[in-house]
């Protein structure tokens, strides 16, 4: 008789615990089902503003040219409205690509006539060929009374930037002076989300 008709026989014929030899089987415990994890969150590039400005001016390789941002937008119509408006005295640079779990986010920085700065997050499908969302998320530079700087820094999923305005008059000394500060993070379906955190305005008397 093979061993294994004699576990059959020995569980048959009585008690495991009456029947010598006898192999007891384990309790078949119901695993409970394991509810599918959320995709862990995808974390927005940070940058240090002052270095990426002075970067690009050497990075030719980075720089898009009109002819490929119009091809973009011919494919993406909805690329922020400045792709469409690009010209040769305008200067367009890409910086990074992050890749999601079901999208992709690729930052750019925009440059006009060496006074302004302006750093665009745009999030494409997985495949890069259908825009999702896109945020403009820090504006830096200085044109005549008008100057602004940013600062980024990430706090756990989502990333603070801090942005000073400064409007001053004639004289140079009145003026307007803006603190904000944003948190921009990305949902799993790649849509931005925006909050704002602080909003100050002051204003600067003029010297006598």
């Amino acid at each position: 008789m093979s061993v294994a008709l004699g576990l059959t026989v020995a569980a048959c014929s009585g008690p495991a615990d009456e029947q010598p030899g006898a192999v007891k089987e384990a309790a078949q415990v119901p695993v409970a089902a394991i509810p599918p994890s959320d995709p862990p969150p995808c974390l927005l590039p940070e940058y240090d503003l002052k270095m990426v400005e002075a970067g690009p001016k050497t990075a030719e390789k980075a720089k898009l040219s009109p002819a490929l941002v119009a091809r973009m937008v011919r494919q993406n119509p909805r690329l922020p409205p400045l792709f469409k408006h690009y010209n040769p005295y305008w200067e367009l640079y890409a910086l990074d690509t992050v890749r999601c779990q079901e999208f992709r986010i690729v930052s750019y920085l925009y440059r006009h006539e060496d006074c302004c700065s302006d750093v665009y997050y745009v999030t494409f499908s997985a495949d890069g060929k259908k825009v999702i969302d896109w945020a403009t998320i820090a504006n830096t530079g200085a044109d005549g009374t008008w100057g602004a700087t940013a600062t980024m820094r990430t706090q756990e999923v989502r990333l603070r930037v801090t942005e000073l305005r400064q409007e001053s008059e004639a004289d140079a000394d009145a003026g307007v002076r803006d603190s904000v500060v944003t948190d921009y993070s990305v949902t799993p379906q790649g849509k931005f989300l925006r909050t704002r955190v602080d909003s100050v305005r002051s204003k600067q008397a003029a010297r006598k």
